[in-house]
């Protein structure tokens, strides 16, 4: 079968995600040339709260939930827990630029130097953005000791996608001011590409990330298989990790043959 058989929220998640980004790029194409009424700065996909970025941040807001709802199913998943607050945190510094602003307040304060074309403003926010998550990641090594195998794997898969996030958002990001004032020349058409390329690598980050999170919570296939979440507790639960079946919790008894006395035939 060319096709992998996929439930029917992966192809509707799948849908939703590519006519959005189409249509997000097609009211910034727009924006650019000034066509009415997508001229307002909303339709930007660089504007912050922008149509674009709330369409990010449904996908985010929707993998933190999936996150937090696998965690409560199972408390063996700490790991997604400590992913679920991160990526609310990463909603809440994006939308209200947390990073940014205090960020380029300690460059200035700091007086840093452009280098390689980036400016203190950039540099600042680098640093408050490692201060940001740095107890993140240290939660997170902890909650991996105390999380089940399977829950890891899921786990990576996010950190995967964060990757990919941290890629566009932040190295595709730094090519971007090379173009501005501490820039080397390149023409605006390069910034614009730039645009549109960090765009979507980020787009897709968050649509990944949404994808890994719903499958812990939703069917697996559209035959009744459950989730990925619930087939995981049920293979830990056969192999005797944190059941409380039986007289103790974690152990499986057997169950031994009874048998009744009999009397001794009278002679």
């Amino acid at each position: 079968m060319l096709i992998p058989a996929r439930p029917v929220w992966w192809w509707t998640l799948l849908a939703v995600a590519l006519i959005s980004w189409l249509a997000l790029l097609l009211c910034d194409l727009l924006q650019h040339a000034g066509a009415p009424p997508f001229s307002s700065p909303l339709f930007d996909v660089d504007t912050d709260r922008g149509v674009a970025e709330c369409a990010g941040y449904a996908f985010l807001l929707t993998g933190a939930v999936s996150l937090v709802l696998a965690w409560r199913a199972d408390r063996r998943r700490t790991v997604h827990c400590v992913l679920a607050m991160f990526l609310l945190v990463l909603l809440v510094d994006d939308m209200f630029e947390v990073h940014e602003y205090v960020g380029a307040l300690v460059g200035e304060r700091a007086g840093l130097r452009p280098i390689a074309g980036i400016g203190p403003p950039t540099l600042g926010s680098w640093a408050m953005w490692g201060m940001i998550t740095g107890p993140f990641v240290l939660a997170f090594l902890l909650a991996w000791k105390h999380s089940c195998s399977l829950a890891r794997r899921s786990a990576l898969e996010v950190v995967h996608w964060l990757a990919v996030l941290l890629v566009f958002a932040v190295g595709v990001d730094a090519l971007r001011p090379i173009t501005g004032e501490y820039g080397l020349g390149w023409p605006d058409s390069v910034a614009y590409v730039l645009k549109l390329v960090e765009f979507t690598g980020e787009y897709v980050a968050f649509v990944g990330i949404c994808a890994v999170a719903l499958r812990l919570v939703l069917p697996v296939s559209d035959d009744g298989r459950s989730s990925d979440g619930d087939r995981a507790f049920q293979v830990q639960a056969s192999a005797g990790y944190g059941t409380t079946t039986g007289s103790s919790a974690g152990t499986s008894r057997r169950r031994r043959p009874v048998t009744m006395p009999t009397d001794s035939p009278s002679r």
